[in-house]
C-alpha cells in the first residue's frame, strides 16, 4: 500500500482547481485530495474499475449529490471515462507514476533482499567449511609432528665441586666513634619563608660580623633585624638570601653610626672636627690608637 502521493507546486494556482471551487463551492479541493489519496491506496493504477458515482463520492468524502460531484470533476478535467466505460483519473500515470509502480518497486526490493540474504548464507557456509578444513589440517599436522618428534635427551646434572677453600669473612666497617663535643646552641634564630624553616645565628657568626662592622653592636642590630622578620612574615627571606639580608642590614647600621652627629668613632674618642664635618672615623686615628698630640681638637669622652 502506498504511503504518499506526489503533487506539483504548480497545483496551487491550477485553473481546474479554481473552476472546481466555483462549481462545488469552497473546500472542493479537499474532496479532490481525499479522492486522490484513496485511489493511491486502493487502486494505484488510477483505474476505478467497478466504481460508480456513489463509490467516487464516498471515497472523496462528498456527502451531497454524488452525480453533481462526479459531473463537476469530469467537467473541469480531473476525471474521465475510458473506452471501456470505466472511470479513471485524468493523466494519473503522468502525475503519479511513483504511485503506479510502487508494487513493482516492492517486488524488486524483496528480490534484492532475498539475494543478499542468500549470498550472506553462502559466504558464511564457505567460511565455515574453510575454517573446518583448516582446523582439520592443523590437527593432522600436529599429530604428524608428535609422531615424528625425536625423544628429548635429558639434561645432565652437574657434579658439585668440593674444595677445602673457605672464604674469610669480610671486614666489618668500623662505626664512627661517638664524640662528646657539645653541639653549639644558636644565639638567635631568624624565621624564614615556610619551606626553608629557620636560620640559626651562632656566636661565631656574631664574632665574624662584629669584626667586619666594628662601629656597631652587632648583637643588638641582629635582634632588631630578627624582630623585623617576625613582624613582617610576608617579607621573610629564603635560606639562600638570609646572610646577604643580614649583611646589608649591618652595613646600613654601620653607615648610620658613622654619619650621625655626636657619634663616637671607634677608639672611644670625641673629635670636634669630625663631629662638625660629620665625617667618621677621624683621620687622625691609626692602627696604634688615637694620637692626641696630632689632633688639636682632641677632647676626652665625658664620663
Amino acid at each position: 500500500m502506498n504511503t504518499d502521493i506526489r503533487i506539483a507546486v504548480s497545483f496551487r494556482g491550477n485553473r481546474k482547481r479554481k473552476k472546481l471551487a466555483l462549481l462545488l463551492g469552497p473546500g472542493a479541493t479537499d474532496y479532490l485530495l481525499d479522492l486522490w489519496i484513496g485511489v493511491a491506496m486502493s487502486n494505484p493504477t488510477g483505474m476505478l474499475v467497478a466504481w460508480d458515482e456513489h463509490d467516487i463520492a464516498l471515497e472523496a468524502g462528498w456527502q451531497k449529490d454524488s452525480k453533481e460531484f462526479v459531473d463537476a470533476l469530469m467537467k473541469v478535467g480531473f476525471l474521465e471515462i475510458n473506452d471501456d466505460g470505466v472511470y479513471q483519473l485524468h493523466d494519473w500515470e503522468d502525475h503519479q507514476g511513483y504511485v503506479i509502480h510502487a508494487q513493482d518497486r516492492r517486488e524488486r526490493a524483496k528480490k534484492a533482499a532475498a539475494a543478499r540474504w542468500e549470498k550472506k548464507k553462502n559466504d558464511k557456509k564457505q567460511e565455515d567449511n574453510a575454517k573446518g578444513k583448516q582446523d582439520a589440517c592443523v590437527e593432522q599436522c600436529k599429530e604428524h609432528a608428535d609422531s615424528n618428534a625425536p625423544t628429548p635427551t635429558p639434561t645432565p646434572i652437574p657434579t658439585p665441586i668440593v674444595t677445602d677453600y673457605c672464604p674469610e669473612p669480610s671486614e666489618e666497617v668500623a662505626e664512627p666513634e661517638a664524640t662528646d663535643e657539645p653541639v653549639e646552641s644558636p644565639v638567635l634564630v631568624f624565621p624564614l619563608i615556610p619551606r626553608d624553616g629557620d636560620f640559626p645565628v651562632l656566636q661565631k657568626d656574631i664574632d665574624e660580623w662584629q669584626e667586619t662592622f666594628p662601629g656597631i653592636d652587632v648583637l643588638q642590630v641582629l635582634k632588631r633585624a630578627r624582630q623585623w622578620s617576625i613582624d613582617n612574615p610576608k617579607r621573610r627571606k629564603t635560606k639562600a638570601g638570609i646572610r646577604n639580608h643580614i649583611s646589608t642590614w649591618l652595613s646600613k647600621e654601620q653607615n648610620k653610626a658613622r654619619a650621625a652627629p655626636g657619634s663616637v668613632p671607634h677608639g672611644k674618642v670625641n673629635c670636634e672636627i669630625c663631629q662638625y664635618n660629620q665625617r667618621a672615623p677621624c683621620k687622625n686615628l691609626n692602627k696604634e690608637g688615637f694620637d692626641k698630640e696630632r689632633c688639636d681638637s682632641y677632647k676626652p669622652i665625658a664620663n
